[in-house]
């Protein structure tokens, strides 16, 4: 059963932002296939400061998720995700964003299960936290 955290039980994963961080950047398949986003993404993120932006190999391929997907052909969408998070780790970023829920999600689970440092955010969080203190914030 979910339980909601009280505000004592939240950690507090905060990355102050004093050095250049390396982050990258996944793009959803319906970000950039179904609406034609492509390049605002870099734009706007290696615009913050101390943000160092790094080209993932295969940014744009497909995480396995892709809604239902995941649940109906997990084998599938689990290779998939393999390879994401292959490419994550080579790419050296301490960050992922993505705009995506749903990835999100799926690429937090892969990084989790390979016990990877690396951390996710979703891009109005990480912009909203680092233009309001410099600081990138993860409340769990």
């Amino acid at each position: 059963m979910l339980q909601k955290e009280n505000s004592s039980q939240k950690k507090d994963r905060s990355i102050e932002i004093k050095k250049e961080i390396p982050i990258t950047y996944h793009y959803s398949c319906h970000l950039k296939r179904d609406c034609g986003i492509e390049k605002e993404p870099k734009e706007v993120l290696s615009a913050v400061p101390g943000v160092r932006w790094i080209d993932m190999e295969e940014a744009d391929c497909c995480c396995g998720f892709a809604g239902s997907y995941s649940i109906k052909l997990p084998e599938i969408s689990s290779e998939l995700l393999k390879g994401k998070i292959q490419n994550i780790k080579k790419s050296g970023a301490e960050i992922v964003v993505t705009d995506c829920p749903g990835c999100l999600l799926w690429l937090r689970h892969g990084l989790q299960t390979v016990r990877s440092k690396i951390k996710v955010y979703h891009s109005a969080v990480f912009l909203a936290d680092a233009s309001r203190r410099h600081v990138v914030r993860v409340r769990s």
